[in-house]
């Protein structure tokens, strides 16, 4: 008998739902540098813990229409933005130091 496996979906809803897990796949984009896939996984988040896009824009200081902007597959955040569109996430950008070339 086999085992009826998980939607893919499903599965990452529930790491979706981990902001020690979301912060780790943030990072890792961030130190792939890859902006396409942050914003991805941004959109990804976003989606499974049903952020109210309106509200979000009212916090930010925006349009709804900038933040699916700033989120859409061209999108190019102002640092403010992608800060603020963090913070809705329950993230925050660090700044650390590289290590020494010898």
């Amino acid at each position: 008998m086999t085992k009826a496996s998980t939607p893919y979906h499903q599965v990452m809803s529930n790491y979706y739902q981990d902001d020690d897990y979301v912060a780790a796949l943030l990072n890792e984009c961030l130190e792939q540098g890859d902006p396409e896939a942050l914003l991805i996984a941004i959109r990804e988040v976003a989606k499974v813990r049903k952020l109210n896009i309106s509200e979000m824009a009212l916090a930010l200081g925006l349009g709804s229409s900038g933040v699916y902007k700033a989120l859409s597959k061209n999108g190019n955040p102002r640092l403010r933005t992608f800060l603020g569109i963090l913070s809705q996430l329950g993230c925050r950008l660090k700044v650390e130091a590289l290590p020494k070339v010898a």
